[in-house]
């Protein structure tokens, strides 16, 4: 019978990863554009960097999941799943990005900060723009990145939704008296918010890092305009719980482009094959 929560593992300690050794594992699998210094890393693949100019912002989609797929527990419960060394690697890609994506559904059961704060908080023109999908404004105006930007440690949060009737004023008010910054966004053609619309406005910047959760990032891997997959796989069996993706999600191919243990996690790093029709 399945568990509803994942035990706690009794991991034995591990060697921390030094800063030099995470920037060499960073610049190894990103473009030379995301660092403004020469590589330290000797590995760094040719292709990505000398990379032809981009038409579009490069978007990473990152998350942790269980060793049974798991990203979340029953009804959507955050569990932690990366361990200290992994988180150290998220916090390190939040400050390579210039913005951050996470879907309303993941704002209401894990009120993320969305910032980069480990091994410290970087000051505020180092962190990265805080994106929500929102269609129907439910992003509690509550949320800690209300409270993080009046504290000048997180930039004004944008809040995405559908114009029209659906959008409304009342919520739209009392969103951006919270904090928040509230954009309409054109819908695609299944009535969702456009993802290659997002990628055209000015505040995604050059690059754009991509949190989850489970439907958010379906709907990318399906898009065909992720770049890289960053994968952290925790040593946990959640059993119930929310997988990686959604039901009926038909998942693209992958290659991969590097591999490392972080503490007891495993990070995978994939490339998503683009399929010629």
């Amino acid at each position: 019978m399945c568990s509803s929560a994942p035990a706690t593992p009794q991991l034995l300690p591990t060697e921390l990863l030094s800063s030099e050794e995470l920037t060499g594992f960073l610049e190894s699998v990103f473009p030379r554009s995301f660092f403004p210094h020469p590589p330290t890393s000797p590995k760094s693949p040719k292709a990505l960097l000398t990379a032809p100019p981009r038409k579009r912002p490069f978007v990473t989609l990152t998350y942790a999941q269980s060793l049974d797929g798991k990203i979340a527990g029953p009804g959507g419960k955050q569990i932690r799943l990366s361990g200290d060394e992994s988180m150290r690697l998220t916090h390190r890609l939040r400050e390579i990005h210039d913005s951050i994506l996470v879907g309303v559904g993941t704002m209401i059961s894990d009120d993320p900060q969305l910032n980069a704060r480990l091994p410290v908080l970087l000051p505020l023109p180092s962190q990265p723009q805080p994106i929500i999908l929102d269609t129907n404004l439910r992003t509690p105006t509550s949320a800690r990145l209300m409270k993080n930007y009046h504290m000048r440690i997180t930039p004004r949060p944008i809040i995405l939704c559908e114009g029209g009737e659906k959008a409304s004023a009342e919520r739209k008010e009392a969103l951006e008296a919270s904090g928040a910054t509230v954009k309409e966004l054109e819908v695609d053609e299944q009535g969702r918010l456009s993802l290659e619309s997002l990628l055209k406005q000015e505040y995604v910047g050059q690059s754009l890092m991509v949190e989850g959760g489970a439907s958010v990032i379906s709907t990318f891997l399906a898009s065909g305009l992720v770049d890289l997959v960053v994968m952290t796989i925790a040593p946990v069996l959640i059993g119930d719980g929310v997988s990686m993706l959604s039901k009926g999600a038909i998942p693209p191919e992958l290659r991969l482009v590097a591999r490392k243990t972080f503490g007891h996690d495993i990070v995978i790093v994939c490339r998503p094959v683009q399929r010629v029709v």
